[in-house]
């Protein structure tokens, strides 16, 4: 932090996931009929309630530390999910107890750039995801959205086809919409960098990004892109523990640096709708 001061630079300080790294997607999965849980057999209300005390008890301890620098901005809730109602269960208790802690100071999260409504049975349902951004604002004011190029390849690899086909654009994309999209979204395989390419043009030519920008303007909130730098093939030599779903042989880990030539081009794509872009290195998962 005293580097960062000196640079001039400006710190939201990431909290963990508490040791619960599928709160969220298993917070999702427990509202839809036949869900399947990581750890089916941990209550959801009690794994909520152990999330929101650690990461109370972290940010207490890390703002008597370094709330007072200079280069401190704020805070940066690391949980992710891309059901923006689901996300609220955690995000809104957070956020609105940092801003107690520290006022003033930005509250961030990164959705997937495909962020939506998923159902209407949360505290945040039947309202649409512009209205979620907006009813939230004063406690979540920063949302840095992933472009997914790295990990995204690991999930379902012998499934292609894309997330923005004309049949999902209204239900996912449409942010005024009140109707949740309550199915799972397509996954796309990004194993090839032309596959890569591909996501960066999706992304560029739906609207989705536009309709990101203007809904953000409008609320007052901060919209920021999270260009993700890294990469992964989907095989690690020493492997991890739990393989990859849809492909017994590929693994979270090894991740490395992707290509120049490409992270230029999301730079450059992204930074058409905004000026905030977070570089996502990722590059410590490296064996």
């Amino acid at each position: 932090m005293d580097e960062a001061a000196r640079q001039s630079l400006q710190v939201l300080i990431g909290l963990s996931r508490t040791g619960d790294l599928y709160l969220l997607p298993d917070y999702e999965n427990s509202l839809r009929p036949g869900g399947v849980l990581r750890f089916p057999g941990r209550d959801m209300n009690s794994r909520f309630t152990a999330a929101e005390y650690y990461t109370k008890a972290t940010a207490k301890d890390l703002y008597e530390q370094y709330g007072h620098s200079p280069a401190f901005a704020g805070w940066f809730l690391t949980h992710e999910t891309d059901c923006l109602d689901v996300g609220m269960r955690y995000f809104q208790p957070m956020g609105q107890y940092l801003k107690g802690l520290s006022p003033g100071k930005k509250v961030g999260i990164s959705p997937h750039a495909e962020g939506r409504v998923c159902f209407s049975n949360t505290p945040s349902g039947s309202i649409s995801y512009f209205g979620i951004v907006d009813a939230n604002k004063a406690w979540i004011d920063t949302y840095a959205y992933q472009d997914s190029l790295g990990a995204a390849s690991l999930t379902m690899a012998d499934t292609y086809y894309s997330a923005y086909a004309a049949a999902y654009y209204g239900k996912i994309f449409n942010i005024f919409s009140t109707t949740p999209y309550t199915g799972h979204l397509a996954v796309v395989n990004y194993f090839t960098d032309a596959a890569r390419y591909q996501r960066i043009g999706e992304l560029n030519s739906t609207g989705r990004l536009l309709s990101l920008k203007q809904m953000h303007a409008q609320t007052g909130t901060w919209f920021w892109m999270n260009t993700v730098g890294w990469e992964m093939n989907g095989i690690c030599p020493k492997g991890t523990p739990t393989p990859a779903p849809g492909n017994p042989n590929a693994r979270y880990g090894c991740a490395y640096a992707g290509p120049w030539s490409r992270l230029q081009v999301q730079l450059d794509t992204w930074n058409q709708y905004t000026p905030h872009l977070m570089l996502n290195e990722g590059f410590a998962l490296k064996y």
